[in-house]
Parts: structure tokens; sequence; C-alpha cells
């Protein structure tokens, strides 16, 4: 290993999350570049405050961090319908959707999906991509 690597395998990685965010919650990281994943685990408790049942298994992150998986296919809950290699995008609101709009883009759906909400299999490949125009 080269004496300057910090880390080899890097799909999942403790990283600053929105506060509230909870294991298997789609999470946009940065919006400018596109860079987006699936907390793995619950963000990690504030600096200071009491650790509780609900938050004790954060992973280990520490205040305001949480694991998120920024590669693989996750099954989650999706607005709007799609084909397989459709783009799916993620809203301000943490919320997917088949609607570009302002948009980041999320990654691809890997199944069919009726309109209305519902599951779809996503798949996200770890590269940053440009929010789309719409």
């Amino acid at each position: 290993m080269a004496k300057n690597q910090v880390f080899k395998y890097v799909d999942t990685l403790s990283v600053p999350v929105p506060e509230g965010t909870q294991s298997g919650d789609p999470v946009v990281l940065n919006a400018d570049i596109g860079l987006v994943g699936v907390a793995e685990t619950d963000r990690g408790p504030a600096e200071g405050a009491e650790v509780t049942a609900d938050t004790k298994y954060a992973g280990g992150n520490v205040n305001g961090y949480a694991s998120v998986g920024l590669k693989g296919a996750y099954r989650l809950p999706v607005t709007g319908a799609l084909e397989p290699l459709q783009p799916v995008y993620i809203t301000g609101a943490g919320s997917l959707t088949a609607t570009a709009g302002t948009n980041v883009r999320f990654g691809y759906s890997l199944t069919t999906k009726g309109s209305g909400e519902g599951d779809a299999t996503v798949v996200i490949d770890g590269a940053p991509a440009a929010a789309d125009a719409g």
C-alpha cells in the first residue's frame, strides 16, 4: 500500500449528512457535483449529546456523520413511472423522483414502475453526476 493512501476501498465512507438522516435514506452529499449515496447508518449524535438507545447504534460515526454507501443497488421509494435504465433524481427534500427538473441525478432504475410512489431498484455508481437541466 502506498504510504499516502488513506482508504483502499471507498464504496462506503463516514461523511457529513443532513440532520435527521437515518439508515436507508437517500442523501445528496454535494449538490454542485451531484455526489449522492444511501445512508448505511443513522446520523451520529451531536457533539455533547446524551447517547440514548436511539443514537448509540450510529455505526461509530462522530457528530453529524453517517456511513454512506456511494455505490450499489438499493430498493427505494420513487415517485413517478420508470423504465429500466431511466435516470432517477433526488429532490432538495431528499425524495426520489422520475422528474428531472432542477433535481440532482441520483442513479438509474433497474426495474419498471408505474406512476405514483412505489419501490424501485435504483443503482448508484459513486461517480458525481451533474444536475440535469430538465
